[in-house]
């Protein structure tokens, strides 16, 4: 699919014009088209892609129809935070996932393709020069006394507890020391025979079994990125290469959710400003690509692609509606297993588009299916023909995510939390508030959606 788009009018020419570092505009790309133009821009990349959304909650559908075009080559994330790390603070676990990719995905040899949305282009990354003096490296071939690397790990700010449950705590008992990282998506434990360590493993905070053996980790403070002189703090553009591509997608849009992003969070000295992160990014040979006609850059590309009506869902009807649809066109079925493919051969067998070979079943998962008119081809998923909710695997929650507080000391300004009877909303803090004239009682401030403020007393 990747060699028939680029046999596109147009297309040789926006590839030149990126390599000569220059910038483009593509447009027409409709529904998970735009994956497609992503993944033949990367073939022709001669270093990394980042490709930046709108919004934050299109990242796990766009990567999931991305690796399918990149024939499950790795596509990774760079996810937003809810708030930033805060030194004393416990991370939630947008932080720990978002502190957690940055270290993998920007290291060298990470991926070579990765997505990210225009909010978490805006919030600072830990600076690799701040890690290399901050860190600390623990592999085999390590000694010293486990209490003595518990005194380090308490100057660094982590927290000494019986169990291990959340990112910024450690537990010693014996010559066996679990650490949770701040930046790790799992704790870790370390074996050791006396002062030596010999094994390192990742385990499971509910079942406390160990499972993968890794070689080493790397530990340190929690950098405080909300503070704008932070020596931590550093920009997504300070570690791009000179030979990566950037593509934006859908650039009004974007622009519009990063002014509403700005502008919803009230302490916005953590964040980059949205002028200055678009001059960083322009620096780079950047692509626009876009559904509808968009002014562009030096050149253009106008791809002719359409969305696709939508089927009935009847079993009966489906095979003449696609058989109507796709009137001397080869049909592409992404399925979303083995199982679910055998199932559409045996359908489809009797079918004109199976005996003329322009049907084509394969295993995997697209979200909205489209046409390439001029390569003469449809493409779409199995839900979509019986209007199936799209069986995409939803991200994991941690425990420690939702767990209920045991007091409301447990809080700090700005944590979000649920309310049993109002829902989610954000603490700011606490207040004196006077009942009568004689009595005064201590309040918790909750702030729920539209700013709506509510005072619960403490003893509730």
């Amino acid at each position: 699919m990747v060699r028939l788009l680029s046999e596109a009018q147009g297309w040789s020419d926006v590839i030149a014009a990126l390599q000569s570092r220059k910038s483009v505009t593509i447009d027409g790309a409709w529904g998970s088209a735009m994956a497609l133009v992503v993944e033949g821009l990367s073939a022709q990349a001669p270093g990394r892609i980042f490709v930046i959304l709108p919004h934050e909650g299109d990242l796990d559908d766009f990567a999931t129809d991305w690796a399918g075009f990149a024939g499950n080559e790795q596509v990774g994330q760079i996810s937003a935070w809810v708030k930033p790390p805060r030194p004393g603070e416990t991370p939630d676990e947008t932080t720990v996932r978002r502190l957690s990719q940055c270290r993998k995905i920007l290291a060298p040899g990470g991926p070579k393709r990765v997505i990210l949305s225009i909010q978490s282009v805006l919030q600072p990354i830990v600076s690799p020069e701040w890690s290399a003096k901050s860190l600390r490296t623990i592999a085999s071939g390590f000694a010293e006394p486990p209490e003595k690397l518990a005194k380090w790990l308490l100057e660094q700010g982590l927290e000494r507890v019986d169990v291990v449950e959340v990112p910024g705590e450690f537990a010693l008992r014996g010559g066996i020391m679990d650490i949770y990282p701040f930046d790790a998506p799992d704790p870790l434990r370390l074996e050791f025979f006396g002062d030596d360590l010999e094994s390192i493993r990742t385990f499971d905070v509910a079942s406390q079994r160990t499972s993968e053996s890794v070689k080493s980790l790397r530990i340190g403070a929690l950098a405080d990125l909300g503070v704008n002189d932070h020596p931590a703090r550093a920009h997504l553009t300070d570690m791009l290469e000179p030979n990566d591509w950037v593509v934006v997608i859908d650039s009004p849009d974007l622009h519009q959710q990063a002014e509403i992003y700005l502008s919803r969070e009230r302490e916005t000295g953590g964040l980059y400003g949205l002028q200055d992160s678009w001059k960083r990014l322009i620096q780079f040979p950047t692509a626009e690509v876009a559904t509808l006609a968009a002014d562009g850059y030096e050149l253009a590309c106008h791809l002719r692609v359409e969305s696709l009506e939508r089927f009935t869902g009847d079993l009966v009807r489906v095979k003449a509606e696609l058989q109507s649809v796709a009137e001397g066109d080869h049909v592409l079925i992404a399925c979303h297993n083995e199982g679910e493919r055998e199932r559409l051969s045996e359908i489809f067998a009797d079918t004109r588009l199976a005996s003329e070979n322009r049907l084509t079943l394969s295993v995997g998962q697209l979200k909205s299916g489209f046409r390439l008119i001029d390569q003469n081809l449809i493409v779409l998923g199995d839900h979509e023909l019986f209007h199936r909710p799209d069986t995409r695997r939803a991200n994991v929650r941690r425990r420690y995510e939702s767990r209920a507080i045991d007091s409301f000391l447990d809080l700090n300004p700005g944590d979000l939390i649920v309310h049993i009877n109002h829902g989610i909303a954000r603490y700011l803090g606490l207040q004196m508030i006077e009942r009568s004239k004689d009595h005064a009682e201590e309040t918790l401030v909750l702030e729920f959606a539209a700013e709506t403020r509510m005072y619960v007393p403490v003893s509730q």
